[in-house]
Formats: structure tokens, C-alpha cells, sequence
């Protein structure tokens, strides 16, 4: 299974977020219950270092992840130019599945302002 690649740009000492839905091959969306979601921004995908952790949250109901970065968190971002990825796991007890649901580059737009939040 091949996951959708979807580069992103990030705007660098301000808040980021995203949503998508999570659908089947005919567009109906999965059912995402026993889920839980989690990513990274690394500067390349084989580095040791994460320069970033998404916070993920999900929607049940609607079956839309929402991933963000905090301003404090996209203060870190001293280059143009990351990689990052989304993984999906299975948390009831008797299933063991994870998956990469989306992956791309992450474009960052330096900032010239700092936050007063951060």
C-alpha cells in the first residue's frame, strides 16, 4: 500500500494546522474508533534527531485528523527545508496494525516577526 504524499508549508513562529479525513477506496469514511494518531518533522526521514512532534487529534465521528505545531514549537525551524509523516496505530487490545497514512516535504517560510508566544 502506497501512502499519499502531500507536501505542506509551514509558516515559521505562528501556530500550524491541518485536518484531512480518512476515507476508503470508495470515499466513505473508515471507521477510526480504536485509533490513535502521531508524526514528525525531521530534517531528513534517516535523521536521528526529530526537530518537531505533531499533536494529533481525531474526530470520530467525521473520521478528520487534525495535526498542529505550536509557535514555540515552529520557533525551532532554522532551515527551509524538513520531511515529515503521519502514522495511524491500531490501539485496541487485540489488533497490532500501523500504518503510514501520509508523508511529504515540509516547506518552511521564515519569519521576520517573533511570536509574543514564544
Amino acid at each position: 500500500m502506497t501512502q499519499p504524499i502531500y507536501d505542506i508549508a509551514v509558516n515559521q513562529n505562528a501556530t500550524f494546522k491541518m485536518s484531512f479525513q480518512l476515507t476508503d477506496s470508495a470515499s466513505v469514511p473508515i471507521n477510526i474508533d480504536s485509533w490513535s494518531f502521531t508524526g514528525s518533522i525531521k530534517e531528513t526521514a534517516q535523521s536521528a534527531t526529530t526537530i518537531a512532534d505533531f499533536t494529533a487529534s481525531a474526530d470520530t465521528a467525521s473520521s478528520i485528523v487534525t495535526i498542529s505545531l505550536t509557535p514555540f514549537q515552529t520557533n525551532q525551524f532554522n532551515s527551509t527545508a524538513y520531511v515529515y509523516d503521519i502514522i495511524a496505530t491500531n490501539i485496541a487490545p487485540t489488533v497490532d496494525e500501523v500504518y503510514r497514512i501520509l508523508q511529504g516535504k515540509v516547506k518552511v517560510n521564515l519569519g521576520v516577526t517573533p511570536s509574543t508566544i514564544v
